[in-house]
């Protein structure tokens, strides 16, 4: 029964950021510059990540600090990491600093039914969870997340 109120709970929060996160903007037009350090995350991705499915990623720059936020499943769970790297090291992945990783218990299909309310529902398939709030404190965290539609 708790199991069955976790799943149904998980499905309300990725049915409301999915709903109302992506409102009136086109994905394909986003019009984000391309960070310069992008060959370093890719790179990172390549070694560290061929893992994870539906990989996310988003970034932000305080100085010479980079934090980078990485969510998606791994071994159908849902999964997320937070890095952290000066910009004197990005492309040397070893200066790269994991300072959180999670993962989820419960299992994550790819393809979801979603209660669109009176009697309706609507299928849709993952295909890449993007990481849209991270926030760490010691060893506690938040995070936001938004599952992308792929059909």
């Amino acid at each position: 029964m708790n199991t069955l109120f976790k799943a149904v709970g998980f499905l309300s929060f990725f049915f409301f950021l999915f709903m109302f996160s992506g409102c009136g903007k086109d994905d394909g037009e986003s019009g984000e510059m391309t960070p310069y350090y992008e060959n370093s995350i890719d790179q990172y991705k390549e070694k560290y990540l061929s893992d994870i499915e539906c990989l996310g990623t988003s970034s932000n720059e305080v100085g010479s600090t980079i934090n980078l936020n990485f969510a998606g499943l791994k071994n159908n769970h849902l999964w997320l990491r937070h890095v952290e790297f000066d910009t004197l090291y990005e492309n040397d992945l070893s200066h790269w600093k994991t300072l959180m990783e999670w993962e989820d218990t419960e299992i994550t299909a790819k393809e979801q039914k979603v209660y669109l309310g009176y009697g309706n529902y609507k299928n849709f398939t993952i295909s890449s969870i993007e990481p849209r709030l991270f926030y760490t404190n010691g060893g506690n965290f938040t995070a936001g997340v938004r599952p992308v539609n792929g059909t």
